[in-house]
């Protein structure tokens, strides 16, 4: 029971000097975690390895960091002893007689603050060194060997460290010794002391302790004001970080002694501020609206409140596509009579950041660059987070070359989309959204009482700013007119010659976990309740009605991309003022956009009297955007594209394998030994994004692999509607034009694992390694052997999207001549496309034989 008991004591006591130096321990121990263990701030951390890294020097903020953690710590426990010696607390007789206690006690009073600074810069060694390992089992052994001398460096450092606040004292008295001083009367011999005030310490360095605290309303009026030029002086997001977690250290420190000096617990009260003040007085995450932008100085009147009510309904928009569309497609010429089917084009965009906002950009830019009138073809963008950023980014690209051709024609082809795509989403947008985080939406939750006389902008505001002013310098902004500040509506309603692509951005709604929609356009009327609505109606809501306002389009993108701890749950309120609800992240209910894509489908082609009665008859044609490499093959029939892709398993598992409950290959997961409480239901339901986003894919697929022989029977109805042609030769008629029953105007385009190369990680901030293996993943760009790869299907997915345009529009007479027509246009043949003659037609077509 001795050794029981003693154990215990030397427990209790180590404990109790952590929880005095709890300030730094938390913030090095949170801090550290994260740096060397999550994907997201590891790639941030590696990122800084890179010698166009800008700013503040990574290394530099790195030894604040630890300098700072050590240093509070250490002054921390000289108050305490300070007051103990002041109280002479009674010490227990029994741990007196122990002769190894006083030494136990000392030591850790020594090593734990130089061995919570030394943690600090080790979590960047470990950060380092996993990355190694990473890089190394995907193959890219050239970067692996690139971050393991930064690894080494910081742990080297890491020692040095160590080593200089353990025999510092040793150091500076050889130092005075060497340059002729006496170390016992000279000032700069550091030694230990016993304090009660703050008076007791050397000036300069109670002027640092000082001016760390004081440092913080400092960063908080920078970030407050002006979060995106703060950020970028700061250079990079790691920085922002560093030095958030450097003062996170300082003003928590001071109320720890303070408590230890008052015997009240100021600290503890602090820490209660920050849960009940927002509770009490509310918070300052509400969403940006126009109503409140035109109360600002110097307000231009390019966001407006009342623009929301002037938004057409979706059903109106599609007469006016249609009519447009009608002029640009070839009809089908029957025996009596003709009939203009043009393709209509609906796109889903998955979430997944700055990853997923790349990727969509390079799709649709990509798709512009080669195939005539794209961005007319397309009726709806449906997007989510990363998603929508990236069809917001395109739509504002088609904005801006329509407004600066004559009568807002727009071009026929966007040759420099997707190159405009990757300036733009090629900034850092983390760094102002941390920076604000830190600096500011922490400490105000704690003076939320004085929310009604002034709140600064939040987190997801900053990351509004920093999309606002990548279009600003994207230089884009210019020859189109409009900034990301102006409205939703009047950007892309109001003041543009035609509302398509309708923008549609898909966020969730906190209280009820419906989704909530952010459009330029209505998908239901007045009344919401009217039989002609969109389908689903009661399953959705409108962000704008809530809002009873027009929001800015950065806003809008953040109606969707407001993902936990990057940004907030954002609170709507109404014309009055009155909280109506909160909008979090649209993944959260179904991360891939697809069920409003698989709405507006079963509608426009199902629902409609237009669509029934074959007065604008189209041919669905559904692009699926995913961004997530991990993700398990969608496709249910065999001998699809995706077939031979292979997801990015590790690194759990090289390659996908038979689940035992359905027998469908998919990465191997690694199974909990055990039961958790909290952990599992969080775990399901973030998975289940995802599940349900496959589930809406699927739906969206059969629904396009549903309509088509009901099209095609409607357009054979047509063209032998009072004419005595035989159904045989109609549906010839119609199928020489729309192709085959087995055509699937289905096309996913996604990520996968790529030869060589680590998979982009899901973050507001990747970098150039990212963008490279994302354009590898599309399959378009020659590898260094000079040949075109496809890792993920990716080229099939674009050929087999241009041939059907081809054929579609009327380009092309046949599958022959459509090939000719995609490959001149410069789409890579892939390879197993073939022209053959099909039994029982008077015609070959092409086809991909895998």
């Amino acid at each position: 029971m001795l050794k029981l008991r003693q154990a215990w004591w030397a427990t209790t006591d180590l404990a109790h000097l952590v929880w005095v130096c709890r300030a730094p321990f938390a913030a090095v121990a949170v801090g550290g975690l994260l740096i060397a263990s999550t994907d997201q701030a590891r790639d941030i951390v590696i990122a800084t390895a890179s010698p166009q890294q800008r700013g503040l020097p990574i290394p530099l903020t790195v030894l604040l960091w630890a300098a700072t953690a050590w240093y509070w710590s250490r002054i921390t426990l000289e108050f305490l002893e300070g007051e103990q010696a002041r109280w002479q607390q009674p010490v227990d007789p029994d741990v007196a007689a122990w002769a190894w206690a006083p030494g136990w006690h000392r030591f850790w009073n020594d090593n734990l603050p130089r061995l919570i600074g030394a943690a600090a810069i080790f979590s960047v060694c470990l950060a380092f060194w996993r990355a190694h390992n990473i890089y190394a089992a995907y193959g890219d052994f050239d970067s692996a060997k690139g971050f393991l001398r930064p690894a080494i460096a910081y742990l080297v450092a890491t020692v040095v460290f160590y080593v200089l606040v353990a025999w510092r004292r040793e150091l500076a008295a050889w130092l005075v010794r060497g340059a002729g001083g006496d170390p016992d009367n000279s000032k700069l011999v550091p030694r230990r002391q016993s304090l009660t005030a703050f008076g007791e310490i050397a000036p300069f360095t109670r002027a640092l302790l000082y001016g760390s605290v004081l440092a913080s309303p400092v960063f908080f009026l920078l970030f407050a004001m002006a979060p995106v030029d703060t950020s970028a002086a700061m250079g990079s997001a790691v920085t922002i970080v560093l030095l958030g977690l450097a003062l996170a250290i300082a003003a928590p420190s001071f109320l720890v002694i303070w408590s230890i000096r008052t015997k009240f617990p100021f600290f503890g009260l602090a820490c209660l501020a920050f849960l009940v003040m927002p509770w009490m007085f509310g918070d300052n995450h509400d969403v940006r609206t126009c109503r409140d932008l035109a109360k600002l100085p110097g307000a231009t009147g390019s966001c407006l409140a009342e623009d929301a009510k002037t938004r057409p309904f979706v059903r109106d928009v599609f007469s006016k596509w249609y009519d447009a569309n009608a002029k640009i497609t070839k009809p089908i010429e029957g025996k009596a009579s003709q009939v203009t089917v043009p393709p209509l084009i609906v796109v889903a965009s998955a979430g997944g950041a700055s990853r997923a906002a790349y990727f969509t950009t390079q799709v649709l830019g990509e798709i512009a660059k080669r195939e005539p009138d794209f961005a007319e073809r397309v009726f709806l963008m449906s997007g989510v987070s990363g998603g929508s950023l990236g069809t917001t980014i395109f739509r504002s690209l088609v904005e801006a070359d329509r407004r600066a051709t004559p009568g807002q024609a727009g071009s026929a082809l966007l040759p420099q989309a997707a190159a405009d795509g990757a300036k733009f989403i090629d900034n850092d947008f983390l760094g102002p959204a941390l920076g604000v985080g830190f600096y500011v939406d922490g400490p105000f939750s704690a003076a939320a009482f004085l929310r009604r006389l002034w709140a600064p902008n939040d987190r997801a505001v900053a990351l509004e700013k920093a999309w606002e002013t990548a279009w600003l310098d994207s230089g884009i902004s210019q020859t189109g007119g409009f900034r990301w500040s102006d409205g939703l509506t009047r950007t892309f309603t109001r003041d543009a010659s035609r509302p398509w692509p309708i923008l549609a951005l898909n966020g969730t709604s906190v209280e009820k976990g419906k989704r909530i929609i952010t459009s330029n356009v209505r998908f239901a009327t007045e009344d919401h309740l009217a039989g002609v609505n969109i389908s689903g109606g009661i399953h959705r809501y409108d962000g704008l009605d809530i809002m009873e306002a027009d929001i800015p389009i950065s806003a809008a993108v953040t109606m969707s991309a407001r993902f936990p701890i990057v940004s907030t749950a954002g609170g709507m309120r109404d014309g009055k003022g009155q909280l109506i609800g909160r909008v979090i992240d649209g993944g959260l209910f179904e991360n891939f956009g697809a069920v409003l894509a698989d709405e507006s489908i079963r509608y426009l082609v199902e629902r409609i009297r237009e669509a029934q009665r074959t007065e604008r008859p189209v041919v669905p044609i559904a692009i699926l955007i995913s961004s997530d490499p991990s993700l398990d093959r969608i496709e249910l029939r065999p001998g699809t594209p995706k077939q031979g892709v292979l997801p990015d398993c590790l690194p759990v598992g090289p390659k996908p394998l038979p689940h035992p409950g359905n027998d469908w290959p998919e990465c191997p997961v690694d199974a909990a030994s055990y039961a958790t409480l909290m952990v599992d239901p969080i775990k399901a339901l973030y998975d289940g994004r995802t599940a349900r986003g496959e589930l809406a894919a699927t739906a969206l697929r059969d629904r396009i692999e549903g309509s088509r022989i009901m099209i095609r029977d409607r357009l054979v109805a047509r063209l032998r509607a009072g004419t005595d042609q035989t159904i045989q030769a109609a549906t010839d008629t119609v199928q020489a034009r729309i192709g085959l029953d087995d055509h699937t105007d289905f096309f996913h385009f996604r990520q996968c694992r790529v030869p060589d190369a680590k998979s982009p990680t899901m973050s507001w901030h990747d970098s150039g390694t990212a963008w490279h293996s994302m354009r590898r993943m599309l399959g378009l760009d020659p590898e260094p052997n000079g040949t075109i790869a496809d890792p993920c299907g990716n080229k099939l997915e674009f050929f087999r999207l241009c041939m059907r345009l081809t054929r579609l529009s009327g380009r092309a007479e046949d599958d022959a001549a459509g090939t000719k027509w995609c490959s001149e246009a410069g789409w890579p043949v892939p390879e197993g496309w073939s022209c053959e003659p099909v039994l029982g037609h008077p015609r070959a077509y092409c086809r991909y034989k895998p």
